[in-house]
């Protein structure tokens, strides 16, 4: 990217099956931008992921580059333009926390018995 001089990359967020404002902060036309000075090869995109609170399955969104320039404004843009994100789901989480609870209650439970 901005290896022999200033390269500027523009990005938005599109939902799939996870859906912006509900499982992720979407970024917007204009929103996503990152800059790569000299001889900076790799930036983080950060997304904001919003827990919601319930279990769920694996949600989907994806992140799509719709600019990419040289300090002249020449358009760098490659035919790979987009990649998923998938928010993974977190019922396995809930099974393990399940299970620890029922273990928990179950020493109570032989506790007080004894």
């Amino acid at each position: 990217m901005g290896a022999s001089g200033v390269v500027d990359l523009e990005y938005v967020t599109h939902d799939l099956s996870a859906e912006s404002g509900v499982h992720y902060t979407a970024i917007g036309e204009g929103e996503g931008t990152l800059q790569f000075n000299p001889h900076e090869m790799a930036k983080p995109i950060v997304i904001p992921i919003i827990n919601t609170g319930s279990y769920s399955l694996d949600k989907q969104f994806k992140i799509e580059v719709t600019k990419v320039s040289d300090e002249s404004g020449k358009s760098l843009l490659s035919e790979y333009t987009q990649c998923t994100v998938t928010i993974a789901n977190d019922s396995d989480s809930k099974e393990v926390m399940d299970k620890v609870m029922r273990l928990v209650n179950m020493d109570r439970q032989i506790y007080k018995l004894g």
